[in-house]
């Protein structure tokens, strides 16, 4: 089970940053500018019970959640994430609009992936318009991420993808 904490850091004319640590794992730190529009919601119901769910408070905005994923064997590696990136991207056509849903790389000094984002043909009045969807090995360490989002929410889904990208890993010893 993983366990979240959440600490905020303040510095003098700078905007708030959170570090969310899934302690679990040791710790997973993801700071990001964070906008007071948005909510933690540590287990969130219809989520997948070991995540680290926030959203901003219209709920409709914007949904984002980082999971551990199960590491399988060959998986960690670049073309390992880029191929089952790949397999889930194409489970998703049928209901895209985009008829090529392109994989973007994703790179940070300690977090290398894949994601794509495409737009859903007929979203219904409850649900997300935009999804990003990815895999990203943080030092060794598989995690699974969704953004889920509205026009409304569209800024902050893309603040939420750059974050992702300098995720940073500390493992207790």
């Amino acid at each position: 089970m993983l366990v979240l904490a959440a600490s905020t850091s303040w510095a003098a004319d700078a905007p708030a940053a959170k570090t969310l640590k899934v302690l679990s794992l040791g710790s997973a730190s993801l700071t990001m500018v964070w906008s007071p529009r948005w909510e933690l919601e540590p287990n969130a119901p219809g989520l997948p019970a070991d995540s680290v769910a926030f959203r901003t408070e219209d709920k409709l905005a914007m949904l984002a959640y980082l999971s551990k994923g199960p590491m399988r064997e060959g998986e960690s590696g670049d073309e390992g994430i880029r191929l089952t990136t790949s397999v889930v991207a194409q489970r998703y056509r049928s209901q895209a609009v985009e008829e090529n849903i392109e994989l973007q790389r994703m790179a940070g000094e300690r977090v290398h992936g894949y994601y794509f984002c495409i737009t859903d043909r007929a979203p219904k009045p409850d649900e997300y318009k935009y999804m990003c969807q990815g895999m990203a090995s943080v030092d060794g360490t598989l995690v699974v991420f969704n953004v889920l989002y509205n026009d409304a929410g569209k800024d902050e889904a893309h603040e939420v993808v750059t974050a992702i990208k300098s995720l940073q890993l500390s493992v207790k010893t």
